[in-house]
């Protein structure tokens, strides 16, 4: 009893004879030298403890550690060096004691920073493990004060293996990865096939010529040959290079930021919503949604929401509304929440569409110390992170009252029109998603910012850095819209049939009119830049050179600008048309111009046309010859030798004329 107690054993124990497991059992009665039964599944046997004691002394038996794995008292296998199990071990061991020394949270991110911090250091030359790895090393091999270098050998010591199949098998199977990378529809199952159809063959014409078959290789193995040999170069030639850039290089391009402002991305999509008219409630269709987001918070900024296709004035609106405190949306809308994101954006990345690229745009972003960027044409992966928010914004929006679930190709699929319970108005969709961002998106958890939600990282990083803010809205709304190009003079400026003027203008042109030339120039006018605000007609913004500053004029026919939008304004000027054609103002004009034009296009058709030339003595233009231009060519003395003649000529046509 006293030399069980000593080495610890007890019934049901184990304990390592020869490197080999070996499952304890009791057999001896109390007081009685023990005997115990080793048994395992390849052998058993019955020992005392006294020879027990001699195989502990001698080396041969292993006690049974509760820390340590079975696979940690085997022998090491010949065919792995020793050398290569200690280098293993080693970088095993320091990640485990550089733990114990500052430990830190298991999670995978803290563990990419610690090992980031610990890996430098390693006297061992090694690839960085993965934090999963570094966490199963922690847990599994030892506990803290206790990690002992036969806690972190490798536990699979079964040696390298050769390749089991034949080498006209490998061949055919590599010649077969190689054609399933160069065909661009060919999936992996097919290959799959069509090498198995090829061993199979070498076999038949192996028996044909007497010989033993081959092994056919599994699908499972040729499956894995094909995945294993994908490759940038193969991805390239399989699919393209844009293909291969994306999938093997996923941060090539990769926008980031450290501070909030510090890069904005604006792009548009459209909604898997239907919208109808307020006022009739006819379906408008699947409206349009242009979005700010800050990639360093993941937070929204603005949107803009319209049943129009994206133009300028869509990404005029968008900025005006980022720049802007969003308290009076939330009060419109009657949404209570806290929505603080708000500033003037350092660089503005947009898409390659033509109100971005145009130099409107650009050069007002540029007037207010904003760098626009224009985003890599085809590579949608370069703003991925507004391209996953429009999915999130998709996949909540067709759950609503005239949503498209799953898309508009698994609707037609289906045989579901969406459009047929459509109730909600563009004023609706805009009260849901302000909703939506100020009180769920913003609260929710992102993943790109490691579980932090935007609204946290926002106030995070604004009490770190100081924000951007426009010190003058007006100032700044008057320097976004489109630019055009008019006369400026006493009575103001004419856009699109509406006069604008105001105080303003004197100053304008005691600026403006002795810089410009007199070559072209109307007497007390100028050619001056004016920008033009799409969304309300009311006011323009006339740019003065010379003070670095835009002045506003105001629609003298402020009763009818007064909340107009300018597309609504050329609908109205369309129908002024149509009812003055209608009224017959317009086609009295038309009819007595056409009435004349007819009666021209009959005369010369009919021979009246060469008797006139008859008449008059004269040829076409075109039949002249070189005696009549030298003849024309002549002084003004020689020309007036006959004025009888010509004369009596002219007088002839004038007769026919009226006789005609």
């Amino acid at each position: 009893m006293a030399m069980c107690l000593e080495l610890g054993l007890s019934d049901g124990g184990s304990v390592f004879l020869d490197g080999a497991a070996f499952s304890l059992r009791i057999l001896a009665d109390e007081g009685e030298e023990m005997r115990f039964e080793l048994s395992n599944d390849n052998d058993a046997a019955i020992l005392s403890s006294a020879q027990l004691r001699h195989a502990y002394a001698a080396s041969e038996l292993s006690l049974f550690d509760p820390l340590a794995h079975p696979a940690d008292l085997q022998p090491i296998h010949a065919s792995v060096s020793v050398e290569s199990a200690d280098t293993n071990a080693m970088i095993r061991l320091y990640y485990c004691q550089a733990f114990d020394r500052n430990p830190v949270n298991l999670s995978d991110k803290k563990l990419k920073k610690f090992i980031a911090d610990v890996a430098p250091d390693c006297p061992i030359p090694h690839k960085p493990r993965s934090p999963g790895t570094v966490r199963r090393w922690i847990r599994t091999r030892g506990e803290a004060d206790n990690r002992q270098l036969r806690y972190m050998r490798d536990r699979q010591m079964k040696g390298p293996q050769g390749p089991r199949l034949d080498p006209e098998v490998e061949a055919l199977i590599q010649e077969g990865v190689s054609a399933h990378y160069k065909a661009m529809k060919r999936k992996i199952s097919t290959s799959v096939e069509l090498i198995t159809a090829r061993v199979i063959d070498l076999n038949r014409k192996r028996i044909e010529a007497g010989l033993s078959p081959l092994p056919i290789p599994s699908g499972t193995t040729i499956w894995r040959r094909i995945t294993e040999s994908r490759s940038p170069e193969n991805a390239a030639t399989k699919w393209g290079r844009h293909i291969s850039e994306a999938s093997f290089d996923p941060l090539l391009g990769r926008l980031t930021a450290t501070r909030p402002l510090e890069t904005v991305v604006i792009d548009h999509t459209q909604l898997d919503l239907h919208l109808v008219d307020e006022k009739t409630g006819c379906v408008w269709g699947r409206p349009t949604l242009c979005i700010a987001i800050d990639v360093a918070t993941r937070a929204i900024l603005g949107f803009w929401l319209s049943v129009r296709a994206p133009s300028i004035e869509t990404l005029t609106g968008l900025l005006r509304a980022c720049v802007r405190p969003k308290g009076h949306l939330l009060e419109r809308h009657g949404v209570h929440g806290d929505w603080p994101m708000y500033g003037l954006p350092l660089t503005l990345v947009i898409d390659n569409g033509k109100e971005g690229v145009g130099p409107s745009f650009r050069t007002s972003c540029k007037q207010q110390a904003i760098e626009p960027k224009i985003a890599p044409v085809r590579k949608p992966e370069y703003k991925g992170i507004v391209e996953r928010l429009f999915r999130t914004i998709n996949e909540f929006v067709s759950e609503l009252a005239g949503g498209v679930p799953g898309g508009p190709e698994l609707s037609r699929r289906l045989r579901f029109d969406p459009s047929g319970d459509a109730i909600l108005t563009l004023d609706d969709a805009d009260a849901i998603l302000t909703d939506w961002i100020t009180n769920y998106y913003h609260h929710s958890p992102h993943a790109g910012l490691d579980n932090e939600t935007p609204y946290a990282a926002w106030k995070r990083l604004s009490s770190e850095y100081a924000l951007r803010r426009v010190y003058d809205l007006d100032q700044f709304d008057s320097s976004f819209g489109r630019l055009v190009q008019r006369r400026l003079s006493r009575k103001g400026v004419v856009i699109e049939g509406l006069i604008y003027t105001g105080l303003g203008i004197d100053g304008l042109l005691r600026d403006l009119l002795p810089e410009q030339t007199t070559k072209n120039q109307v007497a007390n006018a100028v050619r001056v830049a004016v920008r033009v605000m799409d969304d309300d007609v009311g006011t323009v913004h006339v740019f003065n050179p010379k003070r670095q500053k835009y002045v506003p004029l105001e629609c003298e026919e402020r009763s009818y600008s007064r909340f107009m939008n300018r597309a609504l304004h050329k609908e109205i000027q369309a129908e002024r048309r149509i009812e003055m054609d209608v009224s017959g103002k317009k086609l009295g004009l038309a009819e007595a111009k056409a009435r004349i034009l007819s009666n021209v296009e009959e005369r010369q058709k009919s021979n009246k046309r060469t008797l006139r030339r008859q008449a008059r003595g004269l040829r076409p233009q075109t039949e002249m010859r070189s005696e009549d231009r030298k003849a024309k060519g002549r002084s003004s003395a020689s020309s007036k030798a006959a004025p009888e003649t010509e004369q009596k000529k002219h007088k002839v046509a004038l007769n026919f004329l009226e006789d005609g």
